[in-house]
């Protein structure tokens, strides 16, 4: 598709683009104001979500919202991580050069925690797809907060991930990682009232300050998507691509049929 067509100078309903150009959700502004609530308790929260839902992006938003003199933000996203490969990846983020044995790793994880806390400066460990960490690596992570004989942690944790953590989490072996659990969030999709503000939005940020997607057209990608925000993106997407090659100036309810039959392919 040329940009120049529509009149973008980048393509919109894309998941990379700037967190300052980004829609601000209900759900995502919510689950925001939970986890900075977290963070400034020092404490475990949990953001659960459908695949592609936006958690991630989340993250991301998070991140960028917090001063880099207050805080210290480390990002884990690792499928299957051990013990070994958790901390190394945690330490190389923290500027410290691992050590080869794993007990010693875990005294410099402490030490690097501390003497970020002494110089004013909070860290937030951000585990992604959490659903996939291992039992052995869950109960590592139970240990891993017990800084002083149970008493509250100098850094807070988030773990995200798919819905069926939430019931890992409650398994009896893990009630005591659960149990220190102070916030949960289910981030949803987005409602029906927020499809029209999003797509303006988007076209928007891209350079295109005119509509092109009529109401019906809009109301039928709700429909569709039941505001699944991975599915809405992909059918905007679609949707400008296949009116740019029929030579049209707005988005049809062909347009979005055609998507439609593509993606059920």
């Amino acid at each position: 598709m040329d940009l120049e067509y529509f009149g973008f100078h980048r393509y919109p309903f894309e998941r990379s683009i700037p967190t300052g150009e980004l829609f601000p959700f209900a759900s995502f502004q919510e689950a925001i104001a939970r986890l900075r609530y977290s963070i400034e308790k020092h404490a475990i929260s949990v953001l659960t979500g459908e695949v592609s839902c936006g958690k991630t992006t989340v993250l991301r938003s998070l991140a960028a919202s917090l001063p880099d003199s207050r805080y210290k933000l480390i990002y884990v996203s690792d499928r299957n991580v051990t013990e070994r490969v958790f901390y190394d990846n945690v330490l190389t983020q923290l500027g410290v050069i691992p050590a080869h044995f794993s007990v010693r790793m875990k005294r410099q994880f402490r030490e690097c925690v501390e003497g970020l806390a002494a110089k004013g400066v909070d860290l937030v460990l951000a585990i992604d797809e959490a659903h996939e960490l291992s039992h052995d690596m869950l109960c590592e992570i139970r240990c891993l907060v017990n800084f002083d004989m149970d008493s509250s942690s100098p850094f807070s944790l988030i773990l995200v991930g798919e819905p069926q953590m939430r019931t890992t989490l409650r398994l009896r072996s893990l009630q005591g990682l659960f149990r220190r659990v102070e916030v949960q969030y289910h981030l949803a999709g987005m409602d029906r009232s927020e499809i029209k503000p999003y797509i303006i939005h988007e076209l928007k940020m891209a350079g295109c300050p005119r509509p092109l997607f009529p109401d019906d057209v809009i109301d039928r990608i709700y429909d569709y998507s039941r505001g699944a925000i991975w599915l809405v993106a992909r059918l905007c997407k679609g949707c400008l691509m296949d009116a740019y090659a029929h030579k049209q100036q707005l988005v049809g309810n062909d347009n979005l049929k055609r998507v439609i039959e593509e993606l059920a392919l």
